[in-house]
């Protein structure tokens, strides 16, 4: 088993990378290093350092994989304000390129992370429903979906994990971990579906056995941002710009997938919601 990891050092991918190497994969990892984690994988792990649009590089580390897991993404909302055309060339360009060089060398299992932002403000989303990204990270994560689902049209076998707020583990920074860490928060007043990383990477590896097709990872849990506030002393906070309500409908996941969340932060107490943002594999 050898699978490419994209964006292998950033939060999601650096423990998805842990998981596959728990799990006796051999790892290839392809990175920008643009703000890059201090993940320090096993030697074992082949790196290459480049951008997704390097069609070249692409092709180099692809080659002798059985999967691709394309997590590469740009999504910091001050980069679509500056650098929009970066952003662009990772979520738009750099995915187009991951999934050529996949079907030029016939890689026939590519899981792509996709994002709850292409939805707006959308509550109980569901997969076939409407999308109203509000600004560009939005907008290019659903581009980046629709090159996806035009790649299906030929053939290839591609899931689209639409992620929803994404938290604990290292590096986590949710407005739940910066609440445990006792930092300014990002968007108090936000609802959110909050899914923990152990379930994402469940969902990423389990997505290797399921049809092509979109799929909700979240919880189904609408969550009050300042509510988890009041639980850690917590009442003030900012409001930066993105999507400030949104919850996934989860039955298509549970019914095509089999795959539900066993993390569900409602249920949790501090103490184990401080637990779970220590969580390493």
């Amino acid at each position: 088993m050898r699978a490419l990891v994209t964006g292998a050092y950033g939060y999601v991918g650096g423990h998805l990378v842990c998981r596959l190497i728990q799990e006796g994969w051999h790892v290839t990892t392809l990175d920008s290093m643009f703000k890059a984690r201090d993940w320090n994988f096993p030697d074992g792990v082949a790196r290459v350092r480049a951008h997704t649009a390097n069609i070249d590089a692409v092709i180099r580390a692809m080659n002798g994989v059985t999967a691709v897991f394309h997590l590469a993404g740009r999504g910091d909302w001050r980069d679509e304000l500056r650098h929009p055309v970066r952003l662009e060339k990772t979520n738009v360009t750099g995915t187009t390129t991951v999934l050529a060089a996949a079907r030029k060398i016939g890689v026939d299992n590519v899981i792509v992370s996709s994002s709850y932002e292409v939805y707006g403000n959308v509550l109980d989303a569901t997969e076939t429903g409407p999308t109203h990204p509000l600004d560009m990270y939005g907008a290019t994560k659903l581009a980046g979906e629709k090159v996806c689902e035009g790649f299906v049209r030929l053939g290839m076998n591609i899931k689209v994990l639409r992620l929803f707020e994404v938290w604990g583990g290292r590096f986590g920074d949710s407005p739940v971990d910066q609440l445990v860490k006792g930092e300014i928060v990002d968007g108090i007043d936000k609802t959110l579906d909050f899914v923990h990383i152990s379930d994402v990477i469940d969902a990423m590896v389990a997505a290797l056995h399921w049809e092509p097709s979109i799929y909700n990872i979240g919880t189904g849990d609408e969550v009050l941002v300042s509510g988890l506030g009041e639980m850690f002393g917590c009442e003030n906070g900012k409001y930066e710009s993105g999507v400030d309500r949104c919850f996934a409908n989860m039955e298509y996941t549970k019914q095509a997938a089999g795959w539900e969340a066993n993390v569900r932060i409602t249920n949790l107490s501090c103490e184990k919601i401080q637990e779970l943002c220590r969580w390493t594999l």
